[in-house]
């Protein structure tokens, strides 16, 4: 019985999430009008300790390598409402929201209509490590400062 439920709520996740179709992010609305940005980042062990990085520049490397990002994934984005989870991270302007999350984000914004549109899109979010300020050390990278490889437990 549990299985079934289980299966069934699949099946139609799935279906909402296909039947809704998939759009191209129009990338020209995304950061009109912002002035600035500020960041906010939670400490994925210690969520109530938040990083704040106020007054980002729409011209800093933060906002530049977001846009290059956005331009290069801007197809599959599924129109829907975020939940109340928290992030990641959160970027915020006046009108735009980047929110990351472990293994998608979301982009809210207001289009030149000036309705409030909100995307979400399944990512690799350790590419975010420009936001973040955090990322994993890979293992060809610990080869290179001088680790020795790990024995591998059988």
């Amino acid at each position: 019985m549990i299985r079934e439920i289980k299966t069934t709520v699949t099946l139609f996740s799935l279906f909402l999430m296909f039947s809704c179709g998939t759009v191209k992010m129009n990338t020209s609305d995304l950061f009109k009008n912002e002035t600035s940005f500020e960041l906010t980042i939670w400490d994925e062990i210690h969520s109530q300790d938040t990083t704040v990085i106020k007054s980002i520049h729409p011209d800093s490397e933060i906002i530049t390598q977001l846009k290059d990002w956005i331009a290069n994934n801007s197809w599959e984005w599924i129109e829907r409402p975020y939940s109340n989870v928290e992030p990641r991270a959160l970027l915020k302007g006046t009108n735009f929201e980047f929110l990351l999350y472990p293994e998608f984000v979301f982009i809210n914004y207001r289009d030149t209509k000036g309705k409030m549109r909100q995307f979400f899109k399944l990512t690799d979010t350790e590419r975010f490590y420009f936001i973040t300020f955090k990322r994993k050390i890979h293992k060809d990278e610990l080869l290179d400062l001088g680790f020795p490889e790990l024995p591998i437990p059988r």
